[in-house]
């Protein structure tokens, strides 16, 4: 709530006093929400969500946990009694059972003297009230192996799980938890980094792969040590085998000293730009610590006090010692082993049996298995720089407190300096062009532009090197490419700004081929698109995609088949083509950034960016908006029925101005406040409702709508 308003303080004390025991329950509001909740849970019906609850009894054996899911049963929604509600309302909802957590600019005098005030005629705790009493979930001493499938599932997933006691909560004050905390997090980064390069192999049998430790599915208590893996078609044992065989791997043979610098480099990174923005922490965050630590003990330490503690700690710890933590969570007799397999439900397909799932953890845990090589380039990023160029002009504007700065190449810089953010840089660099320069014929070359150009070598480095190169370093750019622009984005901490000028340079002059990587990310592609028009949602997008776009093959959706129109050769053309003169582009740098330091990186990396000054590319108006009313009314069997609707308005008239287009937001937000009341709150005929409106400057107009 606006903190500068003591009425909205005090309202929201008022509401939350209201929550915690005053709420009335009236028959007709009871009515109105069941529909809600029934609308709630058909909305989540996925395959993933269906084939979950018809095994929750199996994984979850001698378990409330394996009786339901946390919505509960819809007959018991739609069908208990009102008092039954109430009842379980005053039964649980007391003082005892709860806590007020409030963060933000405030009076805390006030504050404190308005709870006391709302508060002081709630009832006493009952000592015989009933307690809250932590559900167990009994050991497994034989692995509970799991296989389901369903129409709608899109590819096939296993997950291999290594049940274990979760950390004590009473322990979780000691500095041991937040030791095990940090071991536990490197091992994870480190076994991902080795599944993720396994995964650029051409045998390998998964299309994707990671490792977690942390809740066991719907409980906190057991945790499970995960393995997940998205087997290649017609190789699911072999994924599983597989994911299992890395984790022994790292288990019999640990992980080298130069993986643990990288893991640990990124740690003290990401942990020391938390410390330089710990002025500017967000309310939710702290109020999500504060909640956390109420429902599950977790620590509070200041970002300072975590700082301080870490980087006198981390020094100190070897990859010896992380090397202990993976051994103790994987288990090879059988005991609180699960193995989960879901699919898709097809004819004439064959299915893993829980004996064969299980052989292939078996034969993981078993492999002759040799040491793992980190193979690490030791080289600059740019081994020669370019020569520098110069700031030919610069003016400032005294409006908006901005420097605009013009380069001998004929790019254009713009310079703000805010300190919305102690430690971060943002960047962006737009030209005119973009996919409305290009015909049919490289529709699919563009589509696929942004992800093809991301996973990409730069310079002498393949992808993985790259990753390996730039550990530890706070520091992305990427290029994209939308119907009217040519863009690059990226941002950095202070410390790391010059990597960020390094690899936007690399990715105008020297993107290179890394077929690995290229492979390896078309086969996702594909594996996520093929089974696409199993998802309703995914079917219904696509309609409303195709009207949208009036049917044009510039917006139609990108299907599976369209992968075999891309040509990486022709998407590194274009990404040539679309950086090859500096001049078309603006580059804007927004946040904490010194301009001493950034001035010399700007014309060492930008104004040495080939340039043509006067010769600056433009859009084609390729706009193709559907005109008049258009309905476009569909049916699409699903195994939860479910009816979603969209509805656009365009208008092209009202000419474009920051006042109207703020406008069309304001009008956007207070429809969404109408509709949800009397759509979801009064009717309670969906879960959902919403409503947005925008203006547009640019020809892309059919994208400029009130919806």
């Amino acid at each position: 709530m606006p903190s500068t308003r003591q009425s909205a303080i005090d309202s929201c004390l008022l509401i939350l006093k209201d929550w915690s025991n005053g709420l009335l329950l009236t028959d007709e509001e009871i009515d109105k929400e069941r529909g809600v909740i029934h609308e709630e849970w058909r909305l989540r019906r996925s395959a993933q969500q269906r084939m979950l609850e018809n095994q929750l009894e199996a994984l979850y054996p001698g378990s409330k946990y394996g009786r339901r899911m946390p919505i509960g049963l819809m007959e018991v929604v739609d069908n208990f009694k009102y008092n039954e509600l109430r009842d379980y309302y005053h039964k649980w909802y007391r003082p005892d059972n709860q806590a007020l957590v409030i963060v933000g600019d405030v009076d805390v005098d006030h504050v404190e003297a308005q709870i006391k005030e709302l508060f002081k005629d709630m009832p006493a705790p009952d000592p015989n009230a009933a307690q809250v009493v932590p559900e167990p979930v009994p050991d497994n001493e034989q692995p509970i192996v799991v296989v389901d499938k369903d129409k709608e599932q899109q590819n096939s997933q296993v997950m291999v799980m290594f049940k274990h006691e979760a950390f004590p909560k009473e322990m979780k004050g000691d500095m041991s938890y937040m030791l095990v905390d940090y071991l536990t997090s490197m091992m994870s980064s480190m076994l991902n980094s080795r599944l993720e390069e396994k995964g650029q192999e051409p045998d390998c049998p998964y299309i994707q792969a990671m490792a977690f430790d942390g809740g066991y599915l719907l409980s906190n208590d057991p945790e499970a040590f995960t393995l997940v893996a998205l087997p290649k078609e017609g190789m699911i044992e072999a994924a599983t085998e597989a994911v299992v065989t890395e984790a022994m791997r790292a288990a019999k043979h640990g992980f080298t000293a130069t993986e643990y610098e990288r893991a640990k480099e990124e740690y003290m990174s990401s942990l020391e730009s938390q410390y330089n923005e710990r002025n500017k922490i967000s309310n939710g965050r702290l109020a999500a610590q504060y909640y956390r630590n109420y429902l599950d003990n977790e620590p509070i330490p200041s970002i300072e006090q975590e700082y301080q503690i870490m980087t006198q700690l981390v020094p100190m710890l070897n990859v010896e010692i992380v090397n202990q933590i993976i051994p103790g969570l994987i288990t090879t007799d059988g005991k609180n082993l699960v193995i989960v397999n879901f699919n898709q439900e097809k004819d004439g397909a064959v299915y893993p049996t829980p004996e064969s799932l299980k052989g292939a953890v078996d034969a993981g845990l078993n492999a002759q298995v040799e040491a793992f090589v980190d193979n690490v380039k030791q080289e600059p990023l740019i081994a020669t720089l370019p020569k520098p160029g110069m700031i030919t002009n610069e003016k400032y504007n005294s409006q908006f407190d901005y420097k605009e700065l013009e380069l001998s190449n004929g790019a254009r810089v713009i310079l703000k300096k805010t300190d919305f953010k102690e430690d971060e840089i943002q960047m962006s660099a737009r030209a005119r062009g973009g996919q409305s320069l290009y015909s049919e014929k490289d529709w699919a070359n563009t589509e696929l532009y942004s992800y093809i150009t991301m996973i990409s070598g730069l310079g002498n480095f393949s992808a993985t090197e790259l990753q390996k190169a730039t550990a530890g370093k706070q520091a992305s750019a990427n290029l994209s490419m939308s119907t009217y622009y040519d863009e690059v984005s990226g941002q950095s901490t202070v410390k790391d700004l010059e990597t960020l000028f390094q690899l936007t340079y690399l990715k105008f002059t020297d993107i290179s081929k890394d077929e690995k990587s290229y492979n390896q990310t078309m086969s996702q592609l594909e594996s996520i698109l093929k089974n696409q028009g199993l998802l309703p949602e995914s079917v219904f997008n696509d309609s409303v995609q195709s009207t949208l776009g009036n049917h044009n093959w510039r917006n139609k959706p990108f299907h599976v088949e369209d992968l075999q129109k891309v040509d990486y050769d022709r998407v590194l053309q274009i990404a040539k083509e679309r950086t090859a003169n500096a001049a078309d582009y603006t580059f804007y740098f927004v946040g904490n950034f010194d301009e001493a330091v950034i001035r010399p990186l700007i014309e060492q990396y930008i104004a040495s960016l080939p340039g043509k000054k006067g010769k600056m590319s433009n859009w084609v108006n390729v706009d193709d908006r559907p005109e008049g009313q258009v309905i476009n009314h569909f049916t699409n069997k699903s195994e939860t029925p479910k009816a979603i609707a969209q509805i656009y308005w365009y208008d092209t008239k009202t000419p474009y101005s920051l006042e109207n287009d703020i406008k069309a937001s304001m009008l956007g937000q207070v429809l969404a406040k109408i509709y949800l009341q009397k759509i979801r709150e009064d009717a309670g005929a969906a879960y959902s409702a919403s409503a947005r409106g925008y203006a547009s400057l640019n020809p892309a107009s059919r994208r400029s709508r009130n919806s």
